[in-house]
């Protein structure tokens, strides 16, 4: 089958057996060579895919590798003195036949990505309008070999000769020689985590070991040891932790499998479409080959894995953040759901029982599961959503050990004493729910694992308050912590926990969602997070001085009630008690009714809450802490204020705060460990939390905090936005609207590209008052009609939807023609325009004699420039150049009474700003702005009217020779337009790309 990049490295057993098995496959005899190699992608020399030279397809396949969308595909490659084919492996069939004469031109690619070893090959035959290049990595026999081969086998073809035997011979010799040298297996597989390995390639651990040291991986010494050392229990904690990652890893791949399976079908299915015979066409046994579906034995597999990933995030939930248990649950519902559709629907995952799950893991997710994943639980029946503890005894499940595709195999002990594989809920039926001690049982049956047994309760009782990994002796007492209920809450199923208003309960877990809870009456649930506070001991204390003698149950408060409701209540399937009261129909009625009514009476309480919060005797006291956000158009300063804002040390705040917010999201964990050591771990945790969250529409809170009055699109942010999850909707509606209107490939695109722009910009509308800026398109930063044309056609756009161009600023570059497009645009059609890339006095100039509404001169990005082509490297606000162009601006503006608005933008610090107080409009990123909140200062204006009409300056008129010759006297401005022009176009580009690839599917590895 195909791997996917990024897969755990092989054992060094494995790795030997599948190098001896691959030797196999490379044979040189007379006339055939045959080589084992793997397929990484094919692309056609096309000049709408941007690929007209050999070079551009390699500069694509190392893109795509950066971005860890190569799938590669394991084939073989035949060499004969006729033609090149590419057969299966398994079943020898021939996938595609290249006779020699079709093949134009083959070449190496060395050390340049991940793959080392590439071997390309560019072919076409009589029925191709234009050439494949396809792309191979020779992952066991060198690509320098292969390619010595097949250019014998051309030359010999097409000048007579016969010098291939001697190159034959002496590949033979050197594969050989290489086989000679092969390693022996030298023990058992490695253990897959290890904190010392900078250059493995472990770069998709999603959880970090609580421990920072390198415990011993061996088996626990003693089988009757009734306690767990703290050295045992964290060697065991990190054995899951490990178990986990590989579990994870082996989910990712399989679901990745199937979506390249998915995307290859469509790829052969438009290949075929207009095609006149069925003869096979190029390329199309590879993606024959590529689109075959997993067997059903991967597909249970999978589904045994998730079932285990479950087991184990409900168990190390305590030890493990960011992203946390509960996260993590959510990321692996949408694989679930995605897994289960693809074979057909929920059939064959009710059939694996094994591993059933603990009833720490039901519970668990029950606890966090949206109303969406519990009915997609809920579908895959008993197996599933029935606990170990809930089936018979004697019930016979063979247990569960995972076989993992990095070749690492588990100790066997961990699984046979795990909560889900023993009768745990029997035994628990014997101990106090009060204490939360490990329990003591003298029942055990005989030869039952005692000490796995109690290391379960062991790892129970030891867990760590949230948010830290760190773990604790057996025997030493974690501070207990409080909450107080802010509602009335009745528990409507099993797992809930009812509650008073006031009543102050201990917290077991604080999770996001649902905390758990346990009351003075010794009973233990699930609350809602958002109807308690947490408070400190002394409002306890206080509490209990206040019902001190009170002899009845309350305690802390008022106290819940002390029944708990029955499981049927819930609508369990396996309880009875509601539904021997009456039919399952009114029963089940009964309970939709009440729990609406309890739903209904809380949402009015909240609601009441918000309009008159209600008066708290306490006062949590909380970390002020500064929030610097971290996305893909992040600079550099940026990125290092993040990094110094998180508490990463000073090596790795100065390794890393040289790159982009883009450049580093682009890094994997194991680039990250080879750059910062041990802390490439945290810091690729805390990035992958960042992506998550943009992923998921954040940063919005930034708008919700800080509420600006205007906001602003450009090719960059859309290109950003438009490759996240959370905004996949927008790209499916412009995709659909390009379609509809239909006309040529080139048309289609820029009207999917128009309305993605517009549907962006209509979200950001409905969070701010005032209006949003929509880019027009840069590569038309020369063409004034164009500009013109398209300006008027977002407007249209946006009128479709509903908003006004009074909503709406379009944005155009700063060139001679992009001002007098404003012109026009001002002038006859009404509508209001945002000069951008704005760098010299003549841009600013030209621009208010047309009377735009808005320039927008970037102050940052003109100190940028001086720092980097002056000596001087540091600048006082006053002296800063960015500074001094935009004050002399606006004192020209208004001097001279003109009404366009000065909008200072690109700030690099705080200073800038507050040098800058009282100019029309500043643009300032959430980061300076949570900065200035932190000051505390009073600010006082340093520019207004009254000085600016007192200044020294001459009112000038420049016609089109006058603006050219005076803007280009300005270097730094004349490099920083057309540098900003050239980079948005790219953007553009890759947009246009990224658009076409969903309406045509002519993108990656065809």
């Amino acid at each position: 089958m195909g791997k996917a990049d990024g897969a755990s490295k092989l054992s060094a057993k494995d790795l030997y057996e599948q190098r001896k098995k691959y030797s196999n496959s490379n044979i040189i005899m007379h006339e055939t060579s045959q080589y084992h190699v793997q397929h990484l992608a094919t692309f056609i020399m096309d000049k709408s895919e941007s690929i007209v030279t050999v070079d551009d397809a390699i500069r694509k396949l190392i893109l795509l590798n950066s971005k860890e969308k190569i799938w590669t595909q394991e084939m073989l490659l035949q060499v004969n003195d006729k033609s090149i084919r590419l057969l299966d492996c398994e079943s020898q069939e021939e996938l595609e036949d290249f006779p020699l004469p079709t093949v134009q031109h083959c070449q190496t690619v060395l050390n340049q990505m991940r793959y080392s070893s590439i071997l390309l090959l560019v072919c076409q035959d009589s029925e191709q309008h234009k050439p494949d290049i396809h792309f191979f990595n020779c992952d066991e026999v060198e690509a320098e070999l292969v390619h010595e081969d097949i250019e014998s086998a051309l030359a010999d073809h097409k000048h007579g000769k016969k010098i291939r035997p001697q190159t034959l011979k002496a590949n033979q010799e050197k594969i050989k020689q290489r086989q000679s040298i092969l390693p022996p297996p030298q023990g058992p597989a490695p253990i897959p985590i290890q904190h010392d390995m900078r250059g493995s390639g472990m770069n998709r651990n999603r959880v970090a070991p609580p421990s920072q040291h390198d415990p011993d991986y061996g088996r626990s010494s003693s089988s009757h040891d009734h306690e767990e050392s703290r050295a045992m229990l964290a060697q065991k904690i990190e054995k899951e932790t490990q178990i986990l990652n590989c579990t994870l890893d082996d989910i990712e791949v399989f679901v990745a499998q199937l979506q390249k399976a998915a995307e290859a079908f469509r790829q052969l299915n438009q290949r075929k479409k207009g095609k006149k015979n069925k003869k096979k066409g190029p390329a199309e046994g590879m993606l024959t080959l590529r689109a075959r579906p997993p067997s059903e034995a991967e597909f249970i597999d999978c589904f045994q894995k998730t079932k285990l990933a479950f087991n184990l995030l409900a168990k190390l939930r305590k030890h493990i953040q960011n992203p946390s248990a509960s996260e993590l649950v959510h990321f692996l519902f949408g694989p679930l759901e995605l897994i289960i559709n693809s074979c057909g629907g929920p059939e064959l995952a009710r059939s694996v029982v094994s591993p059933l799950l603990s009833k720490d893991a039901t519970d668990f997710l029950r606890g966090h599961l949206t109303p969406k994943e519990i009915n997609l639980w809920d579908s895959l029946g008993e197996t599933w959503t029935r606990s170990r503890a809930e089936w018979p005894r004697d019930a016979n499940i063979p247990t569960y050990i995972p076989k993992f595709r990095n070749g690492w195999e588990p100790p066997t002990e961990i699984f046979r004493g795990a909560p889900w594989e023993i009768d745990i809920g029997h035994l628990q039926e014997e101990l106090s729910s009060a204490n939360g001690y490990p329990y003591r049982n003298s029942s055990l049956k005989r030869g039952q694992a005692v000490d796995q047994t109690q290391a379960v309760d062991a790892f129970k009782q030891n867990v760590t308050q949230h948010g830290n990994r760190s773990f604790e002796v057996q025997g030493m007492a974690l501070p207990k912590r409080y909450a107080k209920i802010r509602y009335d809450f009745t528990a409507r199923n099993a797992n809930e926990l009812s509650v008073l208003k006031d009543e102050i309960l201990e917290v077991l877990e604080d999770n996001k969602q649902w905390w758990k809870l346990l009351n003075r009456s010794g009973q233990a649930g699930y609350v809602p997070y958002n109807i308690l506070d947490v408070v400190k001991l002394e409002e306890v204390e206080q509490s209990n001085q206040r019902y001190k003698g009170d002899l009845s149950p309350r305690g802390y408060g008022p106290s819940s009630p002390t029944h708990k409701l029955p499981a049927s209540y819930a609508g369990d399937k396996w309880g009875s008690e509601m539904l021997s009261r009456s039919s399952p129909q009114d029963a089940k009625e009964q309970l939709i009714h009440q729990m609406d009514e309890l739903n209904d009476e809380l949402l009015k309480k909240i609601a009441n809450n918000k309009i008159q919060p209600p008066h708290r005797n306490f006062k949590v006291e909380k970390p002020q802490e500064v929030f610097v956000p971290l996305t893909f158009e992040s600079s550099t300063e940026e990125v290092k204020a993040w990094l110094e804002a998180k508490s990463f040390s000073k090596e790795t705040v100065e390794h890393l705060g040289i790159l982009t917010g883009a450049q580093l999201f682009s890094l994997n964990r194991e680039e990250l460990k080879k750059v910062c050591g041990d802390e490439g771990n945290r810091v690729y945790s805390k990035i992958t939390v960042e992506k998550n969250q943009l992923e998921a529409g954040f940063p919005s809170s930034a708008i919700d905090e800080y509420k600006p009055l205007d906001a602003t699109t450009n090719p960059s942010l859309i290109l950003a936005a438009a490759q996240m999850p959370a905004y996949q909707k927008l790209m499916d509606d412009a995709v659909a609207y390009g379609k509809k209107l239909g006309g040529s490939e080139e048309e289609q695109i820029q009207n999917a590209s128009d309305k993605l722009f517009v549907l962006f910009g209509a979200e950001i509308l409905k969070r701010i008052p005032g209006r949003v800026s929509t880019e027009v398109d840069a590569r038309l930063s020369f063409d004034k009609e164009g500009m013109i044309q398209r300006a008027r056609r977002l407007i249209d756009l946006y009128k479709e939807v509903g908003i006004g161009k009074d909503r709406i600023l379009i944005k155009l570059s700063s060139t001679w023609e992009g001002i007098q497009a404003g012109k026009v645009l001002e002038a006859e059609y009404g509508i209001h325009c945002n000069m951008t890339l704005l760098f010299s006095f003549a841009q600013a100039v030209a621009c208010a004699e047309a009377g735009v509404t808005l320039i927008s001169p970037f102050v940052g990005r003109i100190l940028d420039w001086y720092v980097a082509n002056g000596d001087k490297k540091s600048y006082e606000p006053s002296e800063d150049p960015g500074v001094k162009s935009v004050t002399k601006i606006y004192n020209y503006y208004k001097k001279f009474g003109y009404k366009t608005i000065v909008m200072g933008a690109s700030f690099r610090n705080t200073g800038e700003i507050k040098a800058l107080t009282g100019c029309d409009y500043l643009t300032i990123s959430p980061k300076l702005l949570a900065e200035l909140s932190k000051e505390h200062v009073k600010l006082t204006p340093t520019l207004s009217v009254k000085e600016a009409q007192a200044c020294d300056l001459e009112k000038i008129h420049l016609d089109e020779k006058a603006f050219r010759w005076h803007h280009n006297e300005d270097q730094m401005a004349v490099e920083k337009l057309s540098d900003g022009i050239r980079k948005f176009a790219a953007d553009a580009v890759k947009l246009d790309r990224m658009l076409k690839e969903r309406m045509f599917s002519a993108e990656n590895g065809k």
